[in-house]
């Protein structure tokens, strides 16, 4: 028998001992990996710190995204999640504007299990709201407590006459799409994927890890811009937001507002159907809005749709001033505590007449 050659036996041994310890270092550096992206996905405290550094850093409010990449990712992987609707609540729903109108995430536990904003980004059409409460209802036993303890409360504007769209830019509709939980579509609305536990379990898990890498290097990346450049200084100046508007709403939005209205009818009859009670809030807008003629005619609009259809309004649409706001409709850090607290108002009292809400 010939004799093994040294170089072999060198590759042999190779093969056999580091080969192994390699694959296996990897193996303990992919689980290290994931068991420290799971505890940072779950450490609220580091979420309260990245959502506090980033409006220190750029001056705006707290957009309050958490760990998450946005407030779209954290209410699809994260509240709608652990929703518990078992006390009933309150439900804002809304655009960007009343997105970020609210401190809910800052609330003590027992009473953030009560409130939730469930405001997306861009326009809010009154299409995709309902849809929005027919998925909870559907598929989150949203009315589990019973109707009569649940209030969903409409946060709107003007803006909201642009048409939905079933667009793939469209945030709404990429919210519903982007992870692989749920089917959107502009007329059958949403629903979810069919999917086994632990393959949704799956999935979660992975947009939760997704989503904080990516917000963490979408903020890193933001900290580096020099702190000029990072958010245009938006003109105060009624004739430029004229110019806006007009190229934004287009020449037929008297026609989309008609159109919105019937939306706003068909909410309307759903909400009444289910038996949920409902409010309407006009929300805040900057002094240099008023010489458009969007707003007057969607007030208008609005008061003649909740008298009737026997639903309250509450119009904040003065209740801030123009330095409260960081551009045309969102309210920057002075502003936010105002708004909130006017919000907040409407949930305790409802939940406190309904004997649910914790503390005083």
């Amino acid at each position: 028998m010939s004799e093994r050659n040294p170089v072999s036996c060198t590759a042999l041994a190779t093969a056999r001992i580091w080969q192994p310890l390699v694959c296996l270092s990897l193996l303990a550096g992919i689980g290290l990996s994931v068991l420290t992206l799971d505890a940072a996905i779950h450490n609220e405290a580091l979420g309260i710190w990245l959502d506090r550094k980033f409006a220190e850093v750029n001056g705006t409010a707290n957009f309050y995204r958490r760990q998450y990449v946005d407030n779209e990712d954290r209410a699809l992987l994260e509240e709608l999640e652990t929703l518990d609707v078992s006390r009933g609540g309150v439900y804002f729903f809304g655009g960007s504007n009343m997105m970020w109108a609210t401190c809910v995430p800052d609330l003590p536990s027992p009473q953030r299990h009560l409130v939730h904003n469930f405001g997306v980004g861009g326009e809010s059409s009154a299409r995709y709201v309902r849809q929005y409460v027919e998925f909870l209802v559907n598929h989150k036993n949203l009315l589990q407590a019973g109707a009569d303890k649940s209030l969903i409360v409409f946060g709107t504007c003007f803006l909201n006459i642009k048409p939905p769209s079933d667009q793939a830019g469209n945030v709404f509709t990429n919210m519903w799409r982007r992870r692989g939980l749920y089917r959107y579509d502009l007329e059958a609305g949403i629903q979810p994927v069919p999917l086994s536990n632990c393959v949704r379990e799956y999935v979660v898990r992975k947009g939760r890890y997704a989503s904080l890498v990516h917000g963490c290097l979408e903020r890193f990346e933001r900290w580096m811009v020099p702190k000029s450049l990072r958010r245009r200084k938006t003109p105060q100046n009624a004739e430029l937001y004229a110019t806006d508007y007009r190229q934004r709403l287009g020449t037929h939005w008297q026609e989309d507002l008609a159109a919105h209205r019937r939306d706003l009818q068909q909410f309307a009859d759903y909400v009444k159907r289910e038996k949920m009670n409902f409010v309407v809030v006009l929300l805040p807008l900057a002094s240099w809005h008023k010489p458009l003629p969007y707003p007057a005619k969607y007030r208008a609009m609005i008061e003649e749709f909740c008298t009737t259809n026997g639903m309250p309004l509450i119009d904040y649409t003065n209740l801030l001033a123009d330095d409260d706001f960081v551009d045309h409709i969102h309210v920057n850090p002075q502003g936010l505590p105002k708004i909130d607290s006017a919000l907040m108002d409407i949930a305790r009292k409802f939940l406190r007449e309904k004997g649910v809400w914790p503390g005083k």
